[in-house]
């Protein structure tokens, strides 16, 4: 069984992954701009958070 027929057949496995990483990633970025934000109360880095946030949402949404 070659690695190229391997991937096809778990490909759905490989999607899981990606979407958690992408999720978990959103949420990093989410949680550290949150920091930021409440130091300053700058509106711009509270519409970067909540563009991150309602990205990983629609991410995960995807998949379920």
């Amino acid at each position: 069984m070659s690695l190229y027929s391997w991937i096809i057949t778990n490909k759905e496995v490989f999607e899981i992954i990606y979407a958690l990483m992408i999720c978990l990633i959103c949420a990093l970025i989410v949680v550290k701009t949150d920091r930021f934000f409440r130091l300053s109360l700058h509106q711009g880095i509270r519409y970067f958070r909540n563009a991150f946030l309602f990205y990983g949402i629609a991410f995960l949404f995807k998949y379920f």
